[in-house]
């Protein structure tokens, strides 16, 4: 059991901390916020300064050389480098220590997965995370259902916060737009395991050049990573490659082809800022960062409807949601609705409206993380459900329906 911090701020092991999500939904690093002290990443041997992966935090021995240094651990990603068996022995460790735990479901299909059995390994990591924590999150009502068919632990739900800065989020004001070119954008980047590939962009493509003669005209760029032409590129696809030129080259299509290197941070925001509508990639997928910096600076996300990706977006601000697998035939009926809501634009008040909205549901995310901390560290008590099927032992779920 856990006992209650003698240090003036409860001190979280957050893995990771030093990331967008976590920084904005319960606080920066080495920042207290009301009580609560985001602890920085454990240095990665042999890595730049600055990257969390992979966190030495989940090797052996390491909670119980750190334990006066912490009083909580708060899980969200980055562990998928361990096995089932490593992730017991890890959770054993935390036991023994009477480490408080949290697990925050991000992720119930693993996006970097290439096969079944690395789909299978994540939901058996996953399994024993949340049955060992006191306190299961989530980020959207959908998910928080499936932790709890799953698992028999109930999920609190907790809504992803902003992406975005909010001097970028009030300043994104789109005016209106009933005449000029619309600009699509799909960023495929390195083809992540998770990412479509020839199907979206034939489909994308074909669904842009029928549009109904009320959307106006239109323009998609397709960004791919330089590396996935390269012929000696571990995953080179020659067949992708080809539809890419293909479909660049054709005049019929409003669809041009742009290799470029990788984004940082800012320079995706810089990317996102200048879309209309960013269409995501995904085949699977639980939740998405990208959908939520849309929304925070004006590009209309239009997604698949695999996971929960439906289901974010503060009220009144969901996502155009399309059918997956992707068709021209039915993309052409929500690109239009895309299409649309990017040319009615978003005046200076809607964009300081939306700022503030994004400001409360910070305040309300930070605030659920105090309370679930302070409750965890305070009593170390650990509310275990009843047994249920567990996430590696129920009906599988292919890789592309998503989580």
């Amino acid at each position: 059991m856990a006992t209650p911090s003698q240090h003036p701020q409860l001190r979280i092991l957050s893995l990771p901390a030093d990331h967008a999500y976590v920084r904005t939904a319960i606080g920066a690093v080495g920042g207290p916020d009301e009580g609560v002290l985001v602890l920085p990443d454990p240095p990665v041997p042999g890595a730049p300064a600055g990257q969390w992966w992979p966190s030495p935090a989940w090797e052996p021995g390491w909670l119980t050389a750190h334990r006066g240094e912490l009083d909580l651990v708060h899980v969200h990603f980055g562990f998928e480098h361990r096995t089932p068996a490593q992730i017991r022995e890890w959770l054993d460790e935390v036991e023994r220590l009477g480490l408080p735990l949290v697990v925050t479901v991000h992720d119930l299909d693993l996006p970097h997965a290439q096969t079944e059995a690395e789909h299978a390994d994540h939901r058996e990591r996953l399994d024993a995370l949340v049955r060992a924590a006191g306190a299961v999150l989530t980020l959207t009502p959908g998910a928080a259902r499936e932790v709890e068919r799953l698992t028999g632990h109930a999920a609190e739900v907790v809504p992803h916060p902003r992406m975005a800065s909010p001097q970028d989020i009030g300043d994104a004001v789109h005016p209106p737009a009933p005449e000029r070119e619309i600009r699509i954008g799909l960023h495929l980047k390195s083809l992540r395991a998770n990412a479509s590939r020839g199907e979206l962009v034939e489909a994308l493509a074909q669904a842009a050049a029928h549009l109904p003669e009320s959307a106006g005209p239109v323009g998609v760029e397709v960004l791919v990573h330089r590396e996935v032409r390269d012929p000696d590129w571990s995953r080179y696809d020659a067949e992708l490659v080809a539809l890419l030129e293909r479909v660049d080259a054709d005049p019929t299509l409003p669809v041009s082809v742009r290799w470029i290197e990788p984004l940082g941070g800012p320079a995706f925001t810089a990317y996102l800022r200048g879309l209309d509508v960013s269409v995501l990639p995904h085949r699977w997928g639980t939740h998405s960062g990208w959908l939520e910096e849309c929304l925070d600076l004006g590009a209309v996300p239009l997604v698949p409807d695999v996971g929960h990706l439906a289901e974010q977006g503060p009220p009144g601000h969901a996502p155009t949601v399309h059918p997956a697998p992707a068709t021209a035939e039915n993309l052409v009926g929500p690109l239009t609705e895309a299409v649309a809501r990017a040319r009615a634009g978003r005046s200076v008040s809607r964009a300081a409206k939306f700022a503030r909205l994004r400001d409360d549901q910070v305040e309300t995310s930070r605030a659920v993380h105090r309370a679930v901390y302070r409750r965890l560290a305070g009593t170390g008590v650990q509310d275990h459900a009843p047994p249920a099927p567990g996430l590696s032992q129920t009906e599988e779920q292919g890789p592309t329906q998503g989580e």
